[in-house]
């Protein structure tokens, strides 16, 4: 582990037990600490690279050679009407399957939100996003311990595609961002007012 990855997660972990203290009346450090996870798998999402339809489309159209049946085939010349049309439906094939998977790096954030209960906010083709013979949920996991020092919540994401859309940049961006979030509402009074934590974080079931 990379002291940068250190001083982040302890960042993170200083904030929570600190907003733990704060609203131990009112929520349990469990509930502060999933749904302030979610909040932040939530951005990594959103910050994780994805390739657009358009740039997909793109990228196949601009191809100038291709394989087919196992031989190579020049794209800018013309081959007989039998030989074309299989060549034009496997790319085309090809072509839908790119499209299909172009959220699954980010669903593996969603699939791991799910694992400890945090139905995290993602776009549609996120959540349909599919490669044959893989499924997201199985290269997430999550691990809650509970002790009479607290409550602790382990994650794990090991999807194999996640360093080809920076997203581990992503997850620690959120991480900062989601410190620097409870910094900014501390100084702000907020924790002061149960009905402005209520607002500021809708995530978390609170008890008057």
């Amino acid at each position: 582990m990379d002291v940068k990855l250190q001083i982040k997660i302890a960042s993170f972990n200083g904030a929570m037990a600190d907003m733990s203290r704060r609203l131990k009346r009112h929520a349990t450090q469990r509930q502060i600490v999933d749904g302030e996870v979610g909040k932040i798998l939530e951005a990594a999402l959103k910050k994780t690279d994805t390739a657009t339809v358009a740039s997909i489309r793109l990228n196949s159209e601009s191809k100038e050679w291709t394989t087919y049946n196992g031989k190579k085939y020049n794209l800018l010349w013309r081959y007989p009407n039998e030989l074309w049309s299989g060549i034009k439906a496997m790319r085309k094939a090809d072509l839908m399957r790119r499209i299909a998977a172009r959220g699954l790096t980010k669903r593996s954030f969603h699939a791991l939100g799910l694992t400890f209960g945090q139905n995290i906010k993602a776009p549609a083709f996120v959540q349909t996003a599919v490669v044959p013979g893989h499924t997201s949920a199985q290269n997430v996991a999550s691990q809650r311990k509970t002790s009479t020092t607290g409550y602790g919540l382990r994650i794990e994401n090991h999807s194999p595609i996640l360093r080809y859309a920076h997203a581990r940049q992503a997850f620690f961006a959120a991480v900062a961002g989601r410190v620097s979030f409870f910094t900014r509402n501390l100084a702000k009074g907020v924790f002061n007012d149960l009905k402005q934590v209520q607002a500021k974080y809708p995530g978390i079931r609170f008890t008057p």
